[in-house]
């Protein structure tokens, strides 16, 4: 489970410059955000990335803001909102329809216990009928990780399991800054190789096993006491009618 500082060791290697100054071993740092953010988490909701927040309403106030459990910037997409109204009651969820079905369906005065929600900005979300009274929203989202920073101890979830794939990531960038463009293509190719894998392996985690509910043995049998045959088909009745 490498750190922000092993992973940058390798990653300087990779680049044969393993004695860079201090300037390009802060941009390999920089690369790795980036990598992480707007490659390697911009292209998947990863499992670990999934949290859930409370939210609670506000008489007559139908716009309510996605929480972000950091510093405002690590919220990336809301996943489901359920709701209850109080905290003797289980959470039930939302339906979600667009802006628009929520324009059509509703109306924008009434009020009452919310129904469904809409996105209607990339940080916020509208509830229909508006509430009318301090109710509860417990919304799931997905949350981009907290940034590494420059720490050589820093790390995250992608760099203690997905190690080699920020790795090959980061690799392929800097070698299209250094312009060293038949290098980066093949980093690049890897990376691409090692993020369907590692995507893949994700989406069968997030797949529970669906059980077949199969008949019983017993179905279609008479119930104790009637003998085979004894169902007989009605004389007046045709299969033909």
């Amino acid at each position: 489970m490498p750190n922000l500082g092993e992973l940058r060791a390798r990653i300087l290697r990779n680049l044969d410059r393993a004695n860079a100054p201090s300037a390009e071993r802060s941009d390999v740092a920089a690369w790795v955000g980036q990598v992480i953010r707007e490659d390697i988490c911009s292209a998947h909701n990863w499992d670990f990335m999934g949290h859930e927040e409370t939210v609670p309403s506000v008489n007559g106030t139908d716009k309510y803001d996605f929480p972000d459990s950091g510093d405002g910037s690590l919220f990336k997409d809301c996943r489901f909102i359920r709701f209850r109204t109080a905290a003797t009651e289980d959470y039930r969820e939302l339906e979600e329809c667009s802006e628009k079905a929520l324009y059509q369906n509703f109306t924008e005065l009434t009020k009452g216990e919310p129904q469904a929600w809409a996105r209607v900005s990339p940080d916020k979300f509208m509830v229909r009928p508006i509430p009318d009274a301090a109710y509860t929203f417990k919304v799931h989202i997905w949350e981009y990780p907290a940034d590494l920073g420059t720490l050589d101890s820093s790390n995250n979830t992608l760099t203690n399991y997905y190690a080699r794939l920020v790795e090959y990531g980061t690799t392929a960038r800097a070698l299209l800054y250094y312009g060293e463009i038949q290098a980066a293509q093949v980093w690049s190719q890897m990376f691409q190789i090692e993020k369907a894998r590692a995507i893949n392996s994700d989406k069968v985690r997030l797949s529970p096993y669906d059980r077949t509910l199969k008949p019983s043995l017993a179905a279609g049998r008479p119930i104790t006491g009637l003998r085979r045959g004894s169902f007989r088909r009605p004389a007046a009745y045709s299969w033909n009618t």
